[in-house]
């Protein structure tokens, strides 16, 4: 099993790189953030992951052992595959997809590719009890379960992204701590109007 990688980057695709290692080219796919910072010549260091099926083996490679273990996770949820975990992965940090199952935050999850309404209770049920056992050695300002779940559903509903919720949300709730919900949605939006 191929499960960590450390070598030069020779050729970068939409979403996949090839890495020589001992003169050996392995072709290895990568979440965005990932593809987005490597340039042909880096030297990078992957861990990663080998799926197999019988016409075809894929390589898929993580900055961070915990991240490329939350992609194996999510293989194990019925109706996810390698492209769609990656997409998972490309567009959440494990902090935010933990926080958004485990308060069941259903219009988070189907805000990211590939994932629809039944794959996102799919993973709530059966990932709810198993994202306890991955140690997150990521950091966010402020864990979304201390987020109001229907400011966070307004905003996702009106095209915002999570990272941009993120980014905004401590501010709206120190300005304003005794909102109510339209209260924090109307500064909310006023923020985000400024960016």
């Amino acid at each position: 099993m191929i499960s960590y990688l450390n070598g030069k980057i020779i050729k970068k695709e939409l979403n996949s790189s090839i890495i020589v290692v001992n003169n050996i080219g392995y072709e290895v796919f990568m979440p965005n953030y990932l593809m987005d910072k490597i340039k042909i010549d880096d030297l990078i260091e992957i861990y990663t992951y080998i799926h197999i099926r019988e016409d075809n083996w894929q390589l898929y490679g993580f900055s961070t052992w915990e991240e490329k273990d939350y992609f194996t996770l999510l293989l194990n949820v019925s109706g996810i595959g390698p492209r769609v975990a990656l997409g998972i992965v490309s567009n959440s940090t494990i902090n935010q997809l933990n926080s958004a199952i485990q308060i069941e935050n259903i219009a988070y999850l189907t805000k990211l590719p590939g994932v629809g309404k039944k794959t996102a209770q799919r993973m709530i049920l059966e990932l709810k009890e198993k994202i306890n056992q991955i140690t997150i050695t990521e950091e966010t300002t402020l864990p979304m379960n201390n987020y109001n779940n229907g400011v966070i559903e307004a905003l996702l509903a009106l095209g915002y992204q999570m990272t941009e919720v993120d980014k905004i949300y401590p501010k709206i709730i120190k300005d304003n701590p005794d909102s109510d919900e339209a209260g924090l949605i109307k500064s909310a939006l006023k923020l985000l109007a400024k960016v």
